[in-house]
């Protein structure tokens, strides 16, 4: 399906760190965690748009090719990851200029520009949004879709949450009966605002996930330590 074309580029200082600091809880599942106050009216405009590779990333963005390797990897990430087998993507609601980079997962230190990518999909008997990091890198466009919710987790963070969580309790429906072939999905991933140990450094979120035993919520603690890494832990079933 084709995107309509982007007109203008969308501008929105993002401020959501790796410890999550930054980001601000969100009411509505698949909003953009974003800061009020925190837009440019007007950005990029003809003499700020930020280069890829020498090109004007307004271009890049438009690019049919670029397009082309963005629906593939909706298509793979829907498929695959959050295991809609009918998802198709709809309309490109908004591009969106990441203000503070973030960490890509396969990339190391922090690629520049990054914008989030917000795409319409309808599959699995409903119509939501789905947001992607994306970079250029090694020449390349990088993406990172994020799992619906008010999580906290930046982009590689976020990958090695999903990549152990998917592993842990697709095992366990296994063992509970499933068959070989059934994956775990992630389906949302929630702030739990009302945790009493919420902090900066030290929150809590519970991981929604979905096998073919059902849905159950799984809470993990992320912790962040004195060299600002983040690591999490999932708490017993």
């Amino acid at each position: 399906m084709q995107f309509k074309p982007l007109l203008a580029i969308a501008a929105l200082a993002i401020m959501v760190s790796q410890t999550g600091a930054g980001a601000a809880p969100n009411t509505e599942v698949g909003d953009p965690p974003e800061k009020p106050g925190a837009i440019t009216p007007g950005y990029p405009g003809p003499d700020e748009s930020p280069t890829v590779n020498g090109q004007p990333l307004r271009s890049i963005l438009n690019d049919k090719a670029y397009l082309d390797q963005l629906v593939r990897y909706l298509i793979g990430y829907e498929t695959w990851i959050h295991i809609c087998t009918d998802a198709e993507p709809m309309e490109r609601l908004r591009t969106l200029m990441v203000g503070e980079p973030q960490r890509m997962p396969g990339i190391d230190g922090f690629s520049s520009p990054q914008w989030l990518e917000v795409i319409q999909v309808r599959g699995c008997n409903r119509t939501y949004e789905r947001l992607i990091y994306a970079t250029y890198h090694d020449g390349k466009p990088v993406f990172h879709a994020q799992v619906s919710g008010s999580t906290r987790t930046g982009p590689r963070l976020q990958h090695e949450a999903v990549t152990a969580l998917r592993a842990r309790e697709t095992e366990r429906a296994r063992a509970a009966g499933c068959e070989s072939t059934d994956r775990a999905r992630i389906v949302a991933a929630e702030l739990d605002g009302a945790w009493p140990q919420t902090s900066d450094t030290h929150w809590r979120e519970l991981w929604v996930v979905y096998s073919c035993k059902g849905t159950s919520e799984v809470p993990v603690q992320f912790f962040t330590g004195d060299d600002g890494n983040v690591t999490f832990k999932f708490e017993a079933p």
